[in-house]
C-alpha cells in the first residue's frame, strides 16, 4: 500500500505557500492603509489645477447624475463613480477620499495575485501582484518625482493597472488549470475590457483586438463560453444602467473630444519623451530575452519557441507604449503592460522547465531531463529580472507613503473655511494656478457664497470645477464637466448653447488666475446666449459672475 506521507507533503507545501504569499498582500495593504489613516486626504502638493475635475466628477455622482445621459463628458462614465463612491460612503467631502489610493492598489493587488498566482512562483507573483497595485493606486505620477502627490489624472493610473492585469490573464499559461480557475481569467479579461471601454475608450480600442486575439488561443467548452457571454451581457447591462443605456450620447461626448483635440494634436505629443525615457524597461525586457536564446529544443522548432516567448515578452509592452502614444501626462508610460510582459515571460519558461510542453503556442515538447538540465538557471534568471521590475515601482511607491506622512504633519492649519474642503492641503507645487492657489480657489468660494444657494445651479467655464462641490451648490442638467478647448470641444464641436438653460450662475476665471491666457472661444460660441440670459452680479480679482436674468 502506497503511503500517502508524499502526497500531504505536497498539499502542505502548496497551501504554506498560498499563505505565505496571501499574508505577504494582506501586510502590504494592512501597512498603506495605516500610513493613509495617519496621514491628511492625499495632499495635492502637485498638479492642484486637477482638484476640481476630481471632486467635480465624484460630485456629480452623489447627485445622481448620469454621465453622458445628463451631462457631458470627454473622461468617460467611470471616471464619476471612481471619486463618487468613496463620497456616497462618507460624504461629500474632501477626507472621504482618504482611503482611496489603498482601496484601489489592493483592489488591483489582489486581483493580480489571483490571477498569477498559479502560474508564478509565490514571490514573483506576490512581488508582480504588490507592483501593479503600485502603479493603479499610486498616489504620484510614475516618471516623477514620489514627491509630487497628486489625484491628477488617477483614472490613467487605474486604466493602465487593469490593462496589466487583463494582458496577464489573456497570456498567462492555463496548462493543467482547474476549469474554475480558467473561468476566473476569462471573467477578468471580459471584465477589464469592458471597464476599460467605460473608463477611457481609447485604452479598449488599443488594447482589445490584441487582448481578445490572445485570448482566442485557448481552447475552451462550452461551460466556459457560457461563463464569458453570461460576464460579458451582466457586466455591459451594468455599465450601460449607469449611463442611462444611453450609448448613443457617449459616443457623441467622446466624439466631439476627440475632434476638440485632433484641432490641437501638437500639444499631444510629449508622450514620446515617457515612451522612449523607458531604458530601465528596455534593459530588462533584453535580459529576459537573453534567458530564452539557449531554450532546450530541436533546431527545427527552436526558431519557433524563441518567436513565440519574444511575442509574448514584448508584446504587451509594445501595446502599453501604444497607448502612451495617445496619452497627455507623465504617468502614461505604458510600464504596466512590460511588467506584465515579464510576469508572461517567466511563467512561460517556468512551464516549460516544469513540463518541457507549450502546446497553447502550438510547440513540441523537449523530454524533462533535457528541460531540466541547464535550464534551471535561465528560470531563476527570468524570476530575479521581474522582482527587479517589480522593486522599480514598489520602492517609489513606498517612498511616496513616506513623503505622505511627512505632508501631513507639517501642514499647517486649514487652507479652506468650507467643511467640504477643509481637509485639503495643497502644496507649493503647482504648475497652473500658481503659488497663490489656495488665495485664488478662497475668492471663487466666498464669491459664491455671497450670491447663492444650494439650491441654485451653477456651471464654471474652465478646465475643472472644484467650486460647486466646496459650495454644495447643485450641478446643473445638461452641463459640461470639462469646459477646455483642445480637451473636450472646439468652435465647429460643442455643446448647445441650450445646455445653459437649468444655470443659474455662471463662474468665469479672469486671465489674471492663470499664467497662460485664457482661452476665449467659449465666448465666441456662447456670447448671444449668455447676454441676453445672464448679466454679471460681482467681479473680483480673479472672477466675473454671472446671475440669469429674471424671466
Amino acid at each position: 500500500m502506497m503511503s500517502p506521507l508524499p502526497e500531504l507533503k505536497q498539499h502542505l507545501t502548496k497551501n504554506a505557500a498560498f499563505l505565505v504569499g496571501g499574508g505577504c498582500l494582506l501586510a502590504w495593504i494592512a501597512a498603506c492603509t495605516a500610513v493613509a489613516a495617519a496621514s491628511l486626504p492625499l495632499p495635492n502638493v502637485g498638479f492642484a489645477q486637477d482638484i476640481g475635475t476630481m471632486l467635480d466628477g465624484g460630485w456629480r455622482c452623489y447627485q445622481g447624475l448620469r454621465p453622458h445621459a445628463d451631462y457631458h463628458t470627454a473622461l468617460g462614465p467611470m471616471f464619476g463613480i471612481i471619486f463618487g463612491l468613496p463620497m456616497l460612503l462618507g460624504g461629500p467631502t474632501y477626507g472621504s477620499l482618504q482611503f482611496l489610493p489603498p482601496a484601489v492598489s489592493a483592489l488591483t493587488a489582489v486581483w493580480t495575485w489571483l490571477v498569477c498566482r498559479r502560474s508564478l512562483p509565490g514571490v514573483a507573483a506576490v512581488g508582480t501582484a504588490i507592483a501593479m497595485g503600485s502603479i493603479a493606486g499610486g498616489i504620484f505620477h510614475i516618471g516623477f518625482q514620489p514627491g509630487a502627490l497628486s489625484f491628477a489624472t488617477f483614472y490613467n493610473r487605474i486604466g493602465f493597472g487593469i490593462l496589466g492585469v487583463v494582458s496577464l490573464a489573456a497570456l498567462l499559461p492555463r496548462i493543467d488549470e482547474g476549469h474554475v480557475h480558467r473561468r476566473f481569467l476569462d471573467a477578468t479579461v471580459v471584465t477589464g475590457l469592458l471597464m476599460l471601454l467605460f473608463l477611457k475608450v481609447s485604452f479598449f480600442i488599443v488594447a482589445g483586438p490584441l487582448v481578445i486575439a490572445a485570448s482566442l488561443m485557448h481552447q475552451r467548452n462550452r461551460g466556459d463560453w457560457i461563463s464569458i457571454v453570461s460576464v460579458a451581457a451582466l457586466g455591459s447591462l451594468w455599465f450601460l444602467f449607469l449611463i442611462g443605456f444611453r450609448l448613443d450620447l457617449m459616443f457623441a461626448d467622446l466624439w466631439m473630444a476627440a475632434q476638440a483635440r485632433k484641432s490641437s494634436a501638437s500639444n499631444y505629443f510629449f508622450p514620446l519623451r515617457n515612451a522612449i525615457a523607458n531604458h530601465d524597461f528596455i534593459g530588462l525586457l533584453m535580459i529576459q530575452s537573453v534567458a530564452w536564446l539557449s531554450l532546450p529544443a530541436k533546431p527545427a522548432r527552436r526558431g519557433r519557441l524563441i518567436l513565440g516567448q519574444m511575442l509574448l515578452l514584448w508584446g504587451p509592452a509594445v501595446l502599453g507604449w501604444a497607448i502612451t502614444l495617445i496619452q497627455s501626462h507623465g504617468d502614461g508610460r505604458g510600464i504596466s503592460t512590460a511588467l506584465a510582459g515579464l510576469a508572461i515571460s517567466t511563467a512561460w519558461l517556468r512551464q516549460w522547465t516544469a513540463a518541457a510542453h507549450l502546446d497553447t503556442l502550438g510547440t513540441a515538447s523537449a523530454s524533462s531531463a533535457d528541460a531540466r538540465g541547464g535550464k534551471v538557471d535561465a528560470n531563476l534568471l527570468s524570476q530575479v529580472v521581474l522582482l527587479m521590475a517589480a522593486m522599480l515601482f514598489i520602492l517609489p511607491h513606498a517612498q511616496s507613503y513616506v513623503h505622505w506622512l511627512a505632508v501631513s504633519d507639517q501642514a499647517g492649519p486649514p487652507q479652506f473655511k468650507v467643511a467640504p474642503l477643509r481637509q485639503l492641503y495643497v502644496g507649493s507645487f503647482v504648475n497652473v494656478l500658481g503659488p497663490e492657489c489656495v488665495e485664488k480657489m478662497n475668492d471663487a468660494i466666498e464669491l459664491l457664497q455671497r450670491h447663492c444657494k444650494p439650491s441654485d445651479s451653477m456651471q464654471y467655464i474652465d478646465e475643472n470645477n472644484p467650486y460647486s462641490f466646496a459650495c454644495g451648490l447643485r450641478t446643473p442638467r445638461k452641463s459640461n464637466m470639462f469646459w477646455e478647448t483642445g480637451s473636450s470641444y472646439s468652435r465647429e464641436h460643442h455643446p448647445p448653447p441650450n445646455d445653459f438653460d437649468d444655470t443659474d450662475f455662471i463662474l468665469v476665471p479672469k486671465p489674471e488666475l492663470k499664467y497662460v491666457p485664457l482661452q476665449t472661444l467659449w465666448k465666441e460660441i456662447y456670447s448671444y446666449y449668455i447676454t441676453t440670459h445672464f448679466r454679471a452680479c460681482e467681479e473680483t480679482r480673479y472672477f466675473i459672475l454671472y446671475k440669469r436674468r429674471p424671466s
